[in-house]
């Protein structure tokens, strides 16, 4: 093939290469440390995502050739729509893959061979069908890339996402979002799976009960890496990838240009950045949802339920990566449908929904009675949990905001919205309001808030699905230039605070290689970064108020913590300490008592019923040799 300068060959590779020299210059002296996990866990990251599209692609073509319309309107198949049929396909791989994952884990089967032979089962057909579709592949690189020329300016916050994934997990970005959940739970959670050989319910850790669909990937990097420190950087780059598909499915769900621009402007709206390099779950929430909106608007006038039907399994997977899913996507796509006159397919919506979201309520059924636990514990049971507990948890998400306040502050002059995509998507469905694809995404746009003002304590993050929203409707009024606007706006206003953000990290990573011949990025040794060192190997440690045992490099045999919500404060005449310990905090042999005392006062402050550890106790603690003080 003749490669021409003006092509989407020579935009693939110029996107590469920038993207790369612009990792190794932000990385600096851990520039071979960040060289080093591009390319092992690059090799890995490949595979896994050939896995998933060999593995969905057969059954996507089945389902598109099997299920036939009647309608006028021709179904999307891999000849109409082939950016959306391929990732699609990727996306029902990774949610095949996921639930594989939770089988074999449920059976105690899951290792490393395993692992290996589930991904090489995938990729290997996935790659026989890229050398069959060599040709079609070798036109479409041939070809001129028109506004897809714009992709390389996303490669500076793509460079920062990558270069963020390789710091260790729980250090960014210090305020909201914060690396705690990951080393709390989303890491955390897998890594006991893996250490103990199975998945089982997790007492000290409430969140092991929630559905672990993007999880279960991280479960699969610590097996395919042999390790839970091994595969956190490959984990961390999963969820740049699922980030990075989200956008690809923007594009795939618009008209070719508008959509690539939309696409762009989504990739440079802060939250992607901010999100994409932590072990959170929104990457797959807005890859199965952006997917979900996507498919809904093809079913717009068909009569085919191939559209609806695919709709419904994206959401169902969109529901076991976040449960708020369920409110967020599921009901508010009824609302929406109703508005836009499909609901005569639902029940096929629901169907499949509920055949993809179901094995994580079947699970959740058999360990607690209660397949949604622990939402819904005053209607479906409370498990294990305390009435004091099921208060706790009840409270802990009553918004404490008011709905106007938290849309103007955590939406609307929320920088990392990008101040203009809101409005700019709100003006554009006034625009369109005669398209019927216009008015399905505003009624999803408002039954999406809505169900953020009501359902959840109004956190910013939790609304980031509408920004794919958002953008689909400022590409279904085709703004080009505007949106062409739209994006020197959010690179010029969101690259300054993100780079502020980013530096910060990449000067503690300076500083400590200065003193040390190794600095943060790509480290995997965590000594030093949380709680006491140099200690007995045969040590127990016990962590009160510390809920970050991720950063604790010993086996969970030696290692006890519990979440806030797990703590039974039931008991008025123990102290907090103990009921955290959830028994005696006298000394015991061969153990370390880790206090935090900065967070457990914060959390008597945030939290409904847990007493505060007094100014007495803690000096009384501090002087006992067998108790760990964190400084603040």
């Amino acid at each position: 093939m003749q490669v021409k300068p003006n092509s989407r060959a020579v935009l693939c590779l110029l996107c590469a290469a920038v993207l790369v020299a612009l990792v190794l210059i932000f990385s600096g002296p851990s520039a071979g440390n960040a060289w080093y996990q591009l390319i092992t866990n690059g090799f890995f990251l490949l595979l896994w995502l050939l896995a998933a599209t060999g593995i969905g692609l057969p059954i996507l073509s089945k389902l598109s050739g099997s299920i036939r319309g009647s309608g006028t309107v021709s179904r999307p198949d891999a000849e109409s729509q082939p950016l959306l049929f391929l990732l699609t396909s990727t996306a029902l791989g990774l949610g095949i893959i996921s639930l594989l994952t939770l089988a074999l884990g449920l059976l105690g089967i899951l290792n490393h061979p395993l692992a290996i032979l589930l991904l090489a089962a995938g990729s290997l057909p996935a790659t026989w069908q890229i050398f069959k579709s060599r040709s079609n592949l070798q036109i479409w690189l041939a070809q001129a890339p028109g506004w897809s020329w714009l992709w390389l300016l996303t490669m500076l916050p793509l460079a920062a996402s990558v270069t963020g994934a390789i710091f260790p997990p729980g250090l960014l970005w210090g305020d909201e979002p914060n690396g705690y959940d990951v080393i709390e739970y989303h890491l955390q959670v897998p890594r006991e799976w893996f250490e103990s050989g199975k998945i089982t319910p997790l007492t000290e850790n409430v969140f092991s009960y929630f559905p672990q669909g993007v999880e279960m990937h991280y479960l699969l990097a610590m097996h395919l890496r042999g390790g839970p420190w091994a595969g956190m950087y490959l984990a961390q780059l999963m969820h740049v990838a699922l980030c990075a598909l989200a956008v690809a499915a923007v594009g795939a769900a618009a008209p070719t240009t508008p959509g690539v621009l939309a696409a762009i402007a989504v990739s440079l709206t802060p939250w992607m950045t901010l999100l994409a390099p932590m072990a959170y779950v929104e990457g797959g929430v807005l890859l199965y949802g952006t997917l979900t909106i996507g498919w809904a608007l093809r079913g717009l006038g068909n009569k085919s339920v191939y559209p609806l039907l695919i709709t419904g399994a994206m959401t169902g997977f969109a529901c076991g990566a976040k449960l708020t899913s369920v409110s967020l996507l599921l009901v508010a796509l009824v609302v929406a449908a109703d508005r836009a006159a499909i609901h005569r397919k639902l029940p096929v919506f629901f169907l499949a929904a509920l055949l993809t979201l179901s094995p994580w309520l079947i699970r959740d059924f058999f360990w607690t009675g209660n397949p949604v636990f622990p939402e819904a514990m005053g209607l479906l049971g409370h498990a294990h949990f305390s009435p004091i507990q099921v208060e706790r948890w009840a409270r802990a998400y009553i918004p404490t905001t008011s709905a106007t306040g938290a849309i103007n502050n955590q939406i609307l002059l929320d920088w990392r919205y990008g101040y203009l995509l809101v409005p700019l998507a709100l003006i554009a469905a006034a625009k369109e309001w005669r398209s019927q694809r216009a008015r399905f995404l505003v009624a999803l746009l408002f039954a999406t808030a809505l169900f953020w003002v009501v359902f959840t304590h109004r956190q910013s993050r939790f609304f980031v699905l509408a920004v794919p929203i958002c953008a689909l409707l400022i590409a279904n009024a085709n703004w080009r230039w505007t949106t062409v606007g739209l994006i020197v706006f959010l690179l010029a206003t969101g690259s300054p605070p993100l780079a502020e953000r980013l530096n910060k990290y990449l000067l503690l990573d300076r500083l400590l290689i200065a003193e040390s011949p190794v600095g943060l990025l790509g480290r995997e040794n965590l000594a030093g970064l949380r709680g006491p060192t140099n200690l007995p190997p045969d040590t127990r440690l016990d962590l009160v108020g510390d809920a970050g045992p991720f950063l604790y490099q010993v086996p969970m045999t030696h290692l006890r913590y519990r979440t806030v919500f797990d703590v039974d404060s039931s008991d008025p005449n123990q102290s907090i300490v103990d009921d955290w310990l959830n028994g005696p905090s006298s000394p015991q042999p061969n153990r370390t008592i880790v206090i935090d005392p900065a967070e457990l006062s914060r959390l008597s402050r945030t939290y409904f019923g847990l007493p505060k550890l007094s100014d007495e106790e803690l000096k009384a603690l501090a002087a006992r040799p067998d108790v760990y003080v964190t400084s603040p």
